[in-house]
Parts: C-alpha cells; structure tokens; sequence
C-alpha cells in the first residue's frame, strides 16, 4: 500500500543545487535506507540508474546490487498524485514509488544514495 502524500512537489529544488525535501520525502528515504542495509548487509554496494519508457509511461529504475547477485530495485514512475510507500509495505526486494516528474525521482535517488553511503556529497 503506497501513502499519498500532502504535496504534488516530493522535494523542493532551484538552480542553487540545495534540495529541501518535505517530511513525506524524509521518511521515505530513510525507509528506503534500511530496506536497502537490510537486503544488502555486505559492501561495497554499487548503484545503477536507467530511465526507460514502458507503454506510454516514463520510469526509472534505481537499482542497488552487492556483487554476488543479490539486488535491490527501486522503480519511479510518473503518477498524478505522488505516493511513497511506508516501512511495512517496501518488499524486501524491490518497491515501487509514485513521483509527479522525473526531478523528483531524481531527487530521491540522489537523497537515498546519500543516506546509504553517509555521504552529503553525492551529486546525481
């Protein structure tokens, strides 16, 4: 079950490359964080973005993997109203997350990668 959250706009961004993202876009990324520690215990995790197109929408794949085959898939895709899954409803695999656009899709990535590694200095 995915949470609708209050907001069309997930993270709030502008041309001076400081994201401010909402509560909703907080709680998800650190979600997403342990899911993520969970399925992959072992480093150095490596980390994969693939936009695509299926029928007529646009996606992103945001895939995690360990190197011994064992992954992590996040799929962003285009929603009317966003909404991002809660703890108890991230699989143990893979999740899918409900963004207006791709910015934020590319946001969250951005913040997830920097959650995982303890890294602010990520740009994506």
């Amino acid at each position: 079950m995915n949470m609708e959250v209050q907001s069309e706009v997930l993270i709030e961004a502008g041309p001076d490359n400081n994201p401010v993202p909402s509560s909703e876009a907080k709680r998800f990324v650190e979600d997403i964080r342990k899911a993520i520690e969970i399925s992959l215990p072992v480093g150095p995790r490596k980390v994969s973005l693939m936009p695509y197109r299926y029928g007529s929408g646009e996606l992103l794949g945001f895939d995690w993997s360990d190197g011994e085959n064992n992954v992590f898939a996040v799929t962003f895709h285009i929603s009317e109203a966003p909404s991002l899954p809660s703890a108890e409803h991230i699989g143990a695999v893979s999740v899918d997350v409900g963004v207006t656009d791709m910015t934020d899709a590319l946001l969250l990535a951005r913040l997830i990668v920097q959650a995982v590694n303890g890294n602010t200095g990520v740009d994506l």
